[in-house]
């Protein structure tokens, strides 16, 4: 008879606790899926997660990270129709938990976004790129972030406040001191951003 009585709240409990946890996975809100992924990627839905292997046609949530390796690359198709983003060998991109201001820390992405579905930000570790619907590359680096437009404008911003605006068919640097380069010329099929340092300014490497 006692163990009767114990097993009726106890049943009661475990059914709310499998409530709470269905809704807590429900509130992990879908930002992006795998379309098409080669070499070693890996991902990790939030950040207390480890990184596994990613798998194609599989879903980000928010808060969710992806890293590439060597020679290896992925595909993400953004929600809400936003565009794609092509995230290119050794990259490290980050889904915001909350909002839209999602993270590249490292490597190179390609960013098709919908001219409609403008409104994010890209964080970098030297500065933010305010996305107003467009094609664009953005490439980190350990001493600078580089935004080469292909169609569209994007705008740049450093960590003291100040911004520049990067038209389509151009290309900005931007230092770890908050340094912007020089503008140039930018071609998303044959640029590899590569910069250096002359005189205390950012110019373009010749090749």
């Amino acid at each position: 008879m006692y163990s009767r009585k114990l097993r009726f709240p106890a049943i009661i409990s475990v059914l709310l606790l499998s409530m709470l946890l269905m809704s807590g996975c429900e509130k992990q809100q879908t930002m992006a899926q795998f379309v098409k992924i080669s070499g070693t990627v890996e991902a990790r839905t939030k950040p207390t997660d480890k990184f596994v292997p990613a798998a194609q046609q599989s879903f980000l949530p928010a808060g969710g990270a992806v890293r590439t390796m060597s020679e290896s690359g992925a595909d993400l198709l953004l929600a809400e129709s936003k565009g794609i983003i092509e995230i290119k060998a050794d990259t490290y991109f980050e889904l915001p938990q909350s909002g839209s201001n999602v993270r590249q820390e490292s490597g190179t992405i390609i960013y098709r976004i919908n001219q409609d579905k403008g409104g994010f930000t890209i964080d970098t570790p030297h500065g933010v790129t305010g996305v107003l619907g467009t094609t664009f590359e953005i490439s980190v680096g350990s001493d600078s972030t580089t935004v080469g437009v292909k169609e569209g404008k994007v705008s740049l911003t450093n960590r003291q406040g100040e911004s520049r605006i990067v038209q389509a068919k151009e290309k900005l640097g931007i230092d770890a001191s908050g340094m912007f380069s020089e503008k140039t010329v930018f071609d998303l099929k044959t640029d590899g951003f590569k910069y250096i340092k002359q005189n205390e300014k950012w110019v373009p490497a010749k090749e």
